[in-house]
Formats: C-alpha cells, sequence, structure tokens
C-alpha cells in the first residue's frame, strides 16, 4: 500500500529574477527616507557640490595667462570642465560703490558697439570610434555661429569672422563664454566630441578669449 502524496499544485509564483531569495521589492519611501536621515546626523549630505572652488578659479586664471597652454591642458591640470573653465576664467569684475559725498547722479547708459573678432574653433570627436565630428560643426555653424554674421574664409577650414554685437565689456564675455563657447561645447558633447576655441579682436589683437 502506498503512501497518499498530495499533488503540486500547478500555479506557481511569478518569476522575479534570478535570486532565490526574495526580499523587500521596490521602492519603499520609509526605508529610503529612514536611511537619508541617519545619514544626515552623520553629517552626510548627498547631492551637487555647490558654489565655486576658489582655489581652482585662481589656478585656471593663473594658467589661461599662460598662452602656450591649451584649454585642455588647462583642465587636465587643474581637474574641471570646460563649462567649469569658462565659468571660472570670466570676469568677476564688479561695479564700484559711490562716495557718500558724491550727488546721485543719473549713469549714462551705454551705446550699442559691434566687434569684429577673428574665432578659431576646433571640434573633434572624443575617440576614433565615434563619427559626428562634421554633423557637430554643421550644428555649431547653424544654430551658434550663424548668429553672429559668421564668415568662413575657408570652407573646410577652422577658421571664422564674426560680428558680436555689446554694450559692456561684461556682456560682451558673456557672450563669447555663454552664448558661444558653452552653446558649442554642448552640441559637440551631445555628439560625442569636444572644442577647443581662440577667439581675438579684430580691432585690438590684445583682447584674446
Amino acid at each position: 500500500m502506498k503512501p497518499f502524496q498530495k499533488p503540486f499544485p500547478r500555479q506557481t509564483a511569478p518569476y522575479r529574477g534570478p535570486c532565490h531569495w526574495q526580499g523587500e521589492v521596490g521602492y519603499n519611501p520609509r526605508t529610503t527616507n529612514a536611511g537619508l536621515s541617519a545619514a544626515r546626523v552623520r553629517g552626510r549630505k548627498g547631492g551637487r557640490t555647490k558654489g565655486v572652488d576658489e582655489k581652482k578659479r585662481q589656478a585656471a586664471i593663473s594658467l589661461k595667462k599662460d598662452l602656450d597652454r591649451s584649454i585642455k591642458d588647462i583642465c587636465e591640470i587643474v581637474g574641471i570642465s570646460r563649462n567649469a573653465y569658462y565659468k571660472y576664467t570670466r570676469s568677476e569684475d564688479k561695479p564700484k560703490m559711490k562716495d557718500r559725498g558724491t550727488p546721485d547722479l543719473k549713469p549714462t547708459e551705454p551705446q550699442p558697439k559691434v566687434m569684429k573678432a577673428k574665432l578659431w574653433l576646433r571640434v573633434e570627436n572624443n575617440n576614433k570610434y565615434v563619427r559626428g565630428r562634421s554633423r557637430a560643426r554643421d550644428e555649431i555653424e547653424r544654430q551658434v555661429l550663424g548668429q553672429f554674421g559668421m564668415e568662413k574664409p575657408f570652407k573646410d577650414g577652422d577658421e571664422y569672422i564674426l560680428s558680436i554685437p555689446y554694450t559692456t565689456d561684461e556682456g560682451l564675455e558673456r557672450t563669447i563664454y555663454d552664448d558661444i563657447y558653452a552653446e558649442a561645447e554642448n552640441i559637440a558633447d551631445y555628439r560625442k566630441g569636444f572644442t577647443e576655441g581662440d577667439m581675438v579682436s579684430m580691432e585690438d589683437p590684445e583682447k584674446r578669449w
């Protein structure tokens, strides 16, 4: 006589991966918040670091004066990205406070000007296995440089002539670093590449960016 055996059920639990242990699955806000609170008690705070690293900013400004160093070299030495380089080397001059004894005179509004500048812009791929350089350059010329009356003396060259409108020197630097260099770098980065640029005023060759 054979002992009675209970039949094996046909319905089984849903498959959850190769792991045999079935613990908590998914996001649990209570455990997450508890972990964050414990980390804050220990003095650890998450998130992106805010503010400007003054030591790195001073180092970038000092190295920028050496014309033999490229932007790539400076970024590698200081340990910053190209966008951080443009942010750190931007003019930090602030308007001086007026003396208390001087009368409150209405300042004259600066007149709009246009600077003719010569730009050398190098666009390269991050490595030999990607091919986005040509497309990145086309988009940079159309979306960024085209806004400043772009002239290209040589069809396949890296040289451009731009007409940049501005009212103040601070506004001019903001246009060069934010609207030209940073935007060009963003487009190249999206296409798996990078840019290196050098700009000089055609009216005053001592001014370089």
